[in-house]
């Protein structure tokens, strides 16, 4: 890339060379004292007594010296002799003034020679302290991109190496009951284990009972659902579970009626599926933000799989929990 900026500067300075020579060439031209003779040509009928009386006057005169170079005479038709004769004005002096304008013209080329190469000069250092800047702006640049990189990548080793890890299970506790009003209750337990090197902080389980509408509906949307909602929790009283150890969580989950109600808008539907969908959800001291451990859990009767709104009780023996690991989103 340097070729073409050194082409430039060496014909921008053969080119100057070439208009000062230039310009000093006419000006020793100009200055010069002209060796010429300018003619005068003065057509004459004279006699000799008159020829005679301007040669002497021509002679005595102090100031011009006058050169004559006489032609040969022509007689016209007429009869009429006429001479001409050829006045050269001798230019013998030096011409001061001319030199002086010379002199002046000169100085003011080469003043304005020094001024252009000072341009130059000057014009050439701003670039270059431009073209340092940028580099070391780029260079800054790339420093810093490259020191926040080592602080992420040391910053993630010491979440992978030490961050907390929350281990989730979920299990039938007792009756599903199917109530009067049509909706279903269940005892759970649910344990949470941290399996990591560093204490989770304000941990809590956010679950709901699913139950899809015409059997059509997708728990993976509903569990991602349930996700957001638990993201924006930050009860300081949750609990904290310390690196190794856990906690269990004994309770019941309800559904309304109309949930059930939906699920038999397809007449061809006679039963229910039901869906435990949702996360735990905890923080940790040395990185921001929420971190969940996803579970989607399908409720089934042993042997048959869906519920029959008939039937009021199915008793626990006869429930299985599956949990659907293939369907739920990585932990975060």
């Amino acid at each position: 890339m340097a070729c073409p900026a050194v082409a430039t500067a060496s014909e921008a300075k053969e080119k100057a060379a070439c208009v000062i020579g230039l310009a000093l060439l006419s000006l020793l031209l100009l200055a010069s004292p002209s060796s010429g003779m300018t003619p005068h040509l003065q057509p004459q009928q004279r006699s000799d007594a008159q020829a005679t009386t301007q040669q002497s006057n021509a002679v005595s005169s102090p100031t011009v010296t006058l050169n004559v170079d006489p032609s040969p005479a022509v007689t016209t038709e007429h009869g009429r002799t006429y001479t001409y004769n050829y006045y050269y004005q001798s230019n013998d002096g030096w011409n001061w003034s001319g030199w002086a304008q010379a002199l002046f013209t000169l100085g003011l080329v080469i003043f304005a020679a020094w001024q252009m190469r000072f341009i130059r000069q000057s014009t050439s250092a701003t670039q270059q302290a431009a073209n340092a800047a940028r580099d070391n702006a780029i260079a800054s640049k790339d420093a810093a991109n490259a020191a926040k990189a080592m602080a992420d990548i040391a910053s993630k080793q010491l979440e992978m190496s030490h961050r907390p890890r929350i281990k989730f299970d979920l299990k039938v506790a007792g009756d599903l009951l199917i109530n009067p009003n049509g909706s279903i209750t269940f005892e759970y337990e649910a344990t949470i284990m941290n399996t990591g090197n560093s204490p989770a902080l304000q941990v809590h389980i956010e679950k709901e009972v699913y139950v899809p509408k015409d059997g059509r509906g997708s728990p993976v949307a509903e569990q991602q659902t349930v996700s957001k909602r638990a993201a924006l929790n930050d009860d300081p009283f949750s609990a904290t579970v310390e690196a190794g150890d856990g906690v269990r969580e004994k309770g019941k989950m309800t559904t309304a009626a109309d949930e059930i109600r939906n699920a038999f808008s397809d007449p061809l539907s006679d039963t229910f599926q039901i869906f435990v969908v949702g996360c735990v959800d905890y923080k940790f001291s040395f990185a921001e933000g929420h971190h969940q451990t996803p579970f989607i859990y399908f409720l089934s009767r042993k042997g048959i799989g869906g519920f029959d709104p008939a039937i009021s009780t199915v008793r626990a023996e006869n429930l299985l929990l599956r949990r659907i690991v293939e369907y739920e989103p990585a932990p975060t």
